[in-house]
């Protein structure tokens, strides 16, 4: 009999051999790193997916590159995650030729992950993986693992560390799930109360907690009741087609078509820039702001009924400042959280962090129907339905699954190393990154998802 092994696309020490270790855990295997096997990658691209695609990545490059999403292995989507992989090089904004160089690369990697995949199915006995950074080129063979029968471990916003099995829907499976029971008494009172904490003054969420915000400079900014629309930013790096496809193949061009559709109308918006375009430790966040002022404030500012803010203000109180009649739109920011709680209407995709049954905001999933809710009345646009918006709220913070609730491995490891301190993820990063493989495996022996 073959000796079994657990699979992992990555083995490096730091956060990942905690996450690594605690998946191992899960599948109820005794902590034995010789069972460990990390997968190499061979430079052998797989010829029956190359060559199956060949007409999607012609015409994708040469004509339209939103063909480059029907590029599939076993009828997955797989161009989502190649684009994904494109769009993290600033190289690619700069030219089709970028473009199209940085596309081919990644999708000869897909093709040797493939090939690679393949090869460890037919010569390793495993049932179980972990797959880091599932929703980048890894998440290319997800769909061969289950069909494989195979129990895959991956971490994926809005959950932390989960398990999909092969009769899982992903990247469904990822979304915050809708549950149809009435919240109780004691829920209720809880969501509010988790509300009243996290949209008071300074927004809990981790990814902004803790931006120092400068002071809005009211001369600067008066009459902000005038605006009908402000619109929030993404990263025009991270993960452009984090949860689906709707029409629009990244965030510049989401961003750019809604500013000069609404401005064809004539409409007052205000185009607030993300708050992690100011970061200065990452690069990431320097390349954003500089797509963001040559791509967006050059072109756009000029224009009268544009108001750009290119600083670091806190939104929660940038928001008093607005008529409640201004409508929020954002792709897939969790700025929605805020903007529904404070009863503004708004519009965002329906590939996002949650269930498309819950009735937050107003849903599009194509080109035509963003236009349709960008010509309504605002008046005749939905308003958050807040029974379906608590339940969201309850899960996203309470449901042991998430990775805002008290049993998140962030949440764990931030208690675990400092609990007097609100370490962010990349600082937990950090401190992993000097532990050694002792330290962690005790860590990792304790928690449990």
């Amino acid at each position: 009999m073959k000796k079994k092994f657990f699979l992992t696309t990555s083995n490096k020490a730091g956060l990942t051999k905690f996450l690594l270790l605690t998946s191992f855990k899960n599948a109820k295997l005794n902590l034995n790193e010789n069972k460990i096997k990390k997968i190499i990658y061979f430079p052998i691209p797989d010829l029956k997916f190359l060559f199956s695609n060949i007409n999607n990545l012609f015409y994708g490059l040469t004509f339209n590159k939103k063909k480059l999403i029907d590029i599939k292995f076993l009828n997955s989507k797989v161009g989502i995650y190649i684009i994904n992989d494109t769009y993290k090089k600033k190289s690619s904004y700069k030219s089709k030729l970028f473009f199209n160089l940085n596309f081919l690369i990644s999708f000869i990697k897909v093709a040797c992950k493939i090939f690679s995949i393949k090869f460890y199915y037919h010569f390793y006995n495993f049932d179980y993986i972990f797959i880091d950074h599932a929703n980048y080129l890894n998440g290319c063979f997800l769909k061969y693992l289950k069909i494989k029968k195979k129990i895959i471990y991956t971490t994926a916003y809005p959950r932390h560390i989960f398990k999909i099995l092969p009769k899982d829907n992903y990247p469904e499976e990822r979304r915050v799930k809708f549950f149809n029971n009435n919240l109780s008494r004691n829920q209720t009172r809880l969501v509010l109360n988790i509300r009243k904490k996290i949209f008071k003054k300074n927004s809990h969420l981790y990814h902004v907690r803790n931006i120092k915000f400068k002071k809005i400079n009211k001369s600067k900014y008066e009459n902000l009741e005038r605006y009908e629309y402000i619109i929030y930013c993404h990263s025009f790096f991270d993960l452009p087609l984090n949860y689906g496809f709707d029409g629009f193949i990244n965030m510049l061009e989401w961003l750019k078509f809604t500013i000069e559709y609404l401005a064809s109308q004539n409409k007052k918006i205000i185009i607030k820039a993300h708050p992690n375009f100011y970061n200065p430790q990452s690069k990431y966040a320097m390349w954003d702001k500089e797509i963001f002022e040559k791509k967006i404030l050059s072109k756009f500012e000029i224009n009268k009924n544009i108001l750009i803010i290119n600083e670091q203000y806190n939104n929660l109180k940038l928001i008093k400042k607005l008529s409640k009649n201004c409508v929020a739109i954002t792709h897939h920011g969790s700025v929605f959280l805020e903007m529904a709680h404070n009863k503004f209407k708004v519009i965002s995709s329906k590939y996002n962090l949650y269930n498309n049954t819950y009735k937050i905001s107003n849903n599009w999933g194509s080109i035509a129907e963003y236009k349709k809710l960008l010509n309504f009345n605002t008046k005749n646009l939905k308003k958050t339905n807040y029974n379906h918006f608590n339940k969201l709220i309850l899960n996203l913070f309470c449901n042991k699954d998430y990775f805002y609730s008290e049993n998140s491995y962030y949440n764990y490891l931030r208690k675990i190393i400092n609990p007097k301190q609100d370490l962010t993820k990349k600082k937990i990063e950090e401190i992993f990154k000097k532990k050694d493989l002792l330290s962690i495996e005790k860590i990792a022996k304790n928690y449990y998802f």
